[in-house]
């Protein structure tokens, strides 16, 4: 009977020297709305934000087992992603013109944008990386001029049918 022989190890996993995140706001917006159910209405606000979240790592892969003590190390890579993401806040008007809000719901969108570069060192990998910078322009251009279209869809489409589930309807308000 032969036996397989086992599998090889898995390549040593790389060094992370550095992370770092940031989030920046895109475009936001206060929707003016009234929730009513039955003969009850409240006046309301639904807040929105999209946001773009910026990580980066700084990783260093492990040396090769047979390389010569001499050798120089493996060269820094620096990894982006930057993603957008949508914030909704709803709030509810009190009779004082105070904001109760509800527990905002947030969710990443498929925008994103990845890359990763060498670095002469674990500190040049940071959000203001010229290559991370450039990411986040285009990320932000890209996604900032559909902004209220993304707002109007969650409403409608998202935000409204949940409450109305509850018998709640929501209706923009006029200031």
């Amino acid at each position: 009977m032969f036996q397989a022989p086992p599998p090889p190890p898995p390549p040593p996993a790389p060094e992370v020297l550095r992370t770092e995140g940031v989030n920046l706001a895109i475009a936001t917006d206060d929707r003016l709305v009234v929730f009513a159910k039955g003969q009850q209405a409240e006046r309301g606000v639904v807040r929105y934000q999209l946001f773009q979240r910026v990580d980066v790592e700084a990783t260093r892969p492990a040396a090769a087992p047979d390389a010569s003590p001499d050798a120089a190390p493996p060269p820094i890579l620096c990894t982006w992603t930057v993603s957008v993401w949508l914030q909704r806040d709803p709030c509810i008007e009190s009779i004082t013109g105070r904001l109760a809000c509800m527990q905002p719901y947030t969710v990443r969108l498929d925008d994103r944008d990845r890359g990763s570069e060498p670095v002469p060192e674990a500190a040049a990998c940071v959000p203001e990386h010229p290559s991370v910078a450039a990411a986040m322009t285009r990320m932000s251009e890209a996604v900032s001029e559909g902004a209220a279209a993304r707002f109007e869809v969650d409403l409608k489409r998202r935000f409204a049918p949940e409450l109305g589930h509850a018998g709640v309807a929501v209706r923009p308000r006029v200031r």
